[in-house]
């Protein structure tokens, strides 16, 4: 059970809208969304970088053999496929943002400060990036003004919050997959567990937070503060945030599915294992 929710550990790390009732958005604007905002880039990369933290995880870790890491890679590659997370994405925003709202979108993503953003976090979400990401925190972190500012964005965003509740998810769904054998008596270990995360969720905030403080700050490290405040305004912005809830929500959709499917498949291979 340890091997098991050590690996929890690494996929949730690694890893919400209005209706509107003017001119719907169309397929091609919500295209040129996906690609520069960079949506597309950054989700292609997401099997990569939770296989990464797998192969970090072994070196940290030897009690997982080399037959468990190419039966959790495979699982990986089935459960969460980037263009399912792409068109779930792409549906709220084709469900909840009209034409106009979506080409000041559009506008803000081609100007040369969104373009500036964008190309930083495109840049930064590639395995190596993670571990320099890492290796960096201690500098990053003191500097207290830019920390303020990402604090800020996260807050915007609700980054901290979707991660934590997409980690219970993780952890509650898998748990129960790898129970459904037990019968009768599985609702109460069910129970159990959940009264265990709830008991560990304040620290699992904290420990997501500063995770997610750390991830922007290297995103945003050679972005100037007067850009970054900027940058602020523009989440701000109601536009912004709608569009903002639809990424939250489509990934949640996805990231649910890629969930069950990864919890059935764990289910099956520990248990072959144990055969």
């Amino acid at each position: 059970m340890k091997k098991i929710l050590f690996y929890l550990t690494i996929v949730a790390f690694l890893f919400t809208c209005n209706v509107s009732i003017a001119a719907p958005v169309t397929a091609n604007t919500v295209e040129k969304i996906l690609n520069l905002s960079g949506i597309n880039k950054q989700l292609t990369e997401l099997p990569k970088m939770i296989k990464h933290g797998l192969d970090q995880a072994r070196q940290q870790n030897p009690s997982i053999t080399e037959s468990d890491l190419a039966g959790m890679k495979k699982v990986i590659d089935e459960a969460f496929i980037p263009d399912e997370f792409i068109h779930a994405i792409g549906s709220e925003i084709s469900a909840n943002l009209s034409e106009n709202e979506a080409n000041q979108l559009v506008t803000w993503f081609e100007s040369s400060m969104g373009r500036e953003i964008t190309s930083a976090e495109v840049e930064a979400t590639t395995p190596g990036a993670f571990q320099n990401m890492l290796a960096e925190a201690q500098t990053l972190f003191s500097d207290t003004t830019r920390v303020s500012i990402v604090q800020k964005i996260d807050n915007l965003l609700g980054a901290t919050d979707m991660s934590v509740q997409i980690q219970l998810d993780t952890a509650i769904a898998v748990f129960t997959s790898l129970t459904s054998s037990l019968g009768e008596t599985q609702g109460a270990l069910v129970e159990t567990f959940k009264a265990q995360l709830e008991a560990q969720k304040e620290q699992m905030r904290k420990n997501t937070e500063q995770l997610t403080l750390l991830t922007f700050l290297y995103y945003y490290k050679d972005i100037d503060p007067k850009t970054l405040n900027e940058y602020v305004n523009f989440l701000g912005n109601p536009n912004t945030l709608k569009f903002s809830d639809c990424v939250k929500t489509g990934t949640k959709t996805a990231f649910d599915k890629s969930t069950k499917t990864m919890a059935k498949s764990l289910d099956t291979l520990f248990s072959n294992q144990n055969s």
